[in-house]
């Protein structure tokens, strides 16, 4: 009975050992929640819907959206004014408005960029929204966003074409760059092994791989043996 507890001990130690080397994956995005252009402002534009905005000189258009870089194809945005403040809105997507376009169909991996020009308002302006059921949040640098999300807000000053963007993740190193990139790797070798196990020095990856080998060994032999 002893030595089934020690096999046991000895399996699950190399297997948190292994587990050790694995790096997690960056969160695939796959869903928008709500992804707009927001624009704070002192002027009273509250409950106002497009028709009513413009009727005060106040309009709004999205003129390209960037994905990684990439120029989307969808513009279509929903224009009002929220009923509580006056904060001017423009909607690409919001899964809880039937109104709203909702025609993206690509999705970031780690930055989404917003153009849009603007007339008759001035203020503060941020790109909002949520993804994937609001496990990612971002409501501009004052508002409720994500520690690991940074948001790049404007100040809008005049009528004129703006951007604003959110940086999800790092960007990847270009594709020019990895020529480079491995030939420093290459140099850099020495120096980028992984951590070795003082003892035996093997990477820890591996000797906990060689571990769980001689254990599922040992085990057999148990079995064997009785």
């Amino acid at each position: 009975m002893k030595i089934k507890r020690l096999l046991a001990g000895v399996i699950a130690s190399a297997m948190a050992i292994s587990a050790m080397a694995i790096t997690a994956s960056a969160v695939e995005i796959t869903q928008y929640d709500v992804l707009g252009v927001y624009v704070t402002t002192d002027t009273d534009i509250k409950t106002l819907d497009k028709d009513g905005l413009a009727e005060k000189g106040v309009t709004i258009t999205i003129d390209e959206v960037k994905l990684d870089g990439e120029v989307q194809s969808e513009t279509d945005a929903l224009v009002y004014a929220d009923d509580k403040k006056d904060e001017l809105k423009a909607e690409l997507f919001n899964i809880y408005n039937a109104e709203a376009p909702n025609a993206l169909k690509a999705f970031p991996t780690y930055r989404i960029d917003v153009t849009f020009t603007i007339k008759g308002l001035t203020g503060s302006a941020y790109l909002g929204g949520g993804l994937n059921n609001w496990a990612i949040n971002f409501w501009g640098a004052d508002g409720d966003t994500d520690e690991d999300v940074d948001p790049v807000d404007v100040t809008i000053d005049g009528d004129g074409t703006y951007t604003v963007s959110v940086v999800l993740d790092e960007e990847p190193a270009d594709e020019a760059d990895d020529a480079d990139a491995a030939d420093d790797a290459d140099e850099a070798d020495e120096d980028e092994k992984p951590a070795t196990n003082p003892t035996t020095g093997m990477p820890i990856a591996g000797a906990g791989l060689v571990v769980l080998a001689t254990a599922s060994l040992a085990a057999a032999t148990i079995i064997k043996k009785k």
